[in-house]
């Protein structure tokens, strides 16, 4: 399966292993405070017509290679242990070859993934992640969270919040110094955009494995959906209400989009959760697709998510619970706000009916 492709032994420093591989002995002979788990999750999600099913699993696979190789050169005194890929996921494309289980299926699987490394004295976990899909990257996050609070773990989730700023034409100077060469115009228009079967998993896949790539990805233009005037409009004057509204500004400030982009983004979310025929399979340009990109991306992600990182393992001036996804300052859509949303109403309720007892019974007498 081209997501679990080896690479070659002289390609890894001596302080990266691949945990499938390890002895019992060599496992327990890790050190608990400077060993770093890397595990990729993902899983088969349709990607147009023109790419593997494996594509979120090979992105995955990819981040998790290079950032434990760049780690491992950078921090000599600790050892990096790629963990195999977890083939499971939520929010995928309803299309056939998609596979779906439920957010509370990922979360748990994932709380189960780090208990299991506590239980031997472990406690450093990175999640690298390909797909974008909020529940999918939430239930990351809620992982996340869960095993920092409850098992004194630092585990972090960096996948998305890194490579939504290569989505979003944020981080092109980056991309193009591994390039070697300035992106051009059409370029970069067609690389902004929802991610989904596109330019940027069709220049990886280009990389990793171009045989997998049906010829005719070039055939696929720009998706990009136009937004009426009026709605641009109608968002502008909303977004100048919301900044002046504390929480939702910060919420805003964290997603990193003007509204009026955000809105155009969910109508092509709509389009791609809630599938008519024809369907709509890709979101973003397959034609502006290079192997060269593809190679840049792995390399210039990679970096920034050993830079992320490093301020949480190495420098610890960043708590590991605020490497997650942006869709985290969603805060509502969080299970910590829902869990603690639901007991704060029973709390009110169960007050509610003492008092309500409480004042009839002493009406009474």
């Amino acid at each position: 399966m081209a997501a679990v492709k080896k690479m070659k032994p002289g390609a890894f420093p001596k302080n990266l292993r691949h945990a499938c591989h390890c002895l019992l002995g060599e496992f327990d002979a890790l050190d608990r405070d400077r060993t770093l788990f890397i595990l990729p999750v993902g899983s088969l999600e349709a990607h147009g017509w023109h790419l593997p099913n494996d594509t979120d699993m090979t992105s995955a696979v990819v981040m998790a290679e290079q950032t434990g190789i760049f780690f491992a050169r950078a921090h000599g005194d600790w050892t990096v242990v790629l963990l195999p890929l977890l083939n499971i996921g939520t929010d995928e494309l309803p299309l056939p070859g998609s596979i779906e289980f439920s957010r509370r299926t990922v979360y748990r699987a994932l709380v189960e993934y780090g208990r299991s490394l506590k239980r031997w004295g472990f406690k450093n976990l990175v999640l690298t992640n390909g797909h974008g899909g909020p529940k999918h990257n939430l239930a990351l996050d809620d992982a996340c969270r869960t095993c920092n609070r409850r098992y004194g773990m630092k585990m972090t989730s960096p996948g998305i919040l890194v490579y939504q700023d290569f989505i979003f034409g944020k981080k092109f100077p980056l991309l193009e110094a591994e390039l070697g060469r300035k992106l051009k115009p059409f370029e970069k228009k067609g690389l902004v955009d929802i991610e989904h079967a596109a330019g940027w998993e069709t220049s990886i896949i280009l990389n990793e494995n171009p045989e997998l790539v049906a010829a005719d990805y070039r055939d696929y233009g720009s998706s990009m959906l136009s937004v009426p005037e009026s709605v641009r409009k109608a968002a502008r004057f909303l977004e100048a209400v919301v900044k002046r509204i504390p929480l939702l500004k910060g919420t805003l400030r964290a997603l990193g989009l003007p509204l009026e982009e955000g809105v155009r983004l969910l109508l092509t979310a709509d389009k791609m959760y809630h599938q008519k025929k024809p369907w709509f399979t890709y979101s973003g340009d397959p034609s502006v697709a290079k192997a060269d990109i593809g190679r840049a991306w792995k390399m210039a992600v990679s970096k920034e998510i050993v830079r992320l990182i490093g301020g949480v393992y190495i420098i610890g001036e960043r708590k590991p619970s605020s490497v997650v996804s942006n869709y985290s300052a969603i805060i509502f859509l969080r299970r910590d706000f829902m869990h603690i949303s639901f007991w704060a109403i029973v709390f009110l309720i169960a007050a509610a009916a003492v008092m309500y007892i409480l004042t009839t019974g002493g009406a009474a007498l």
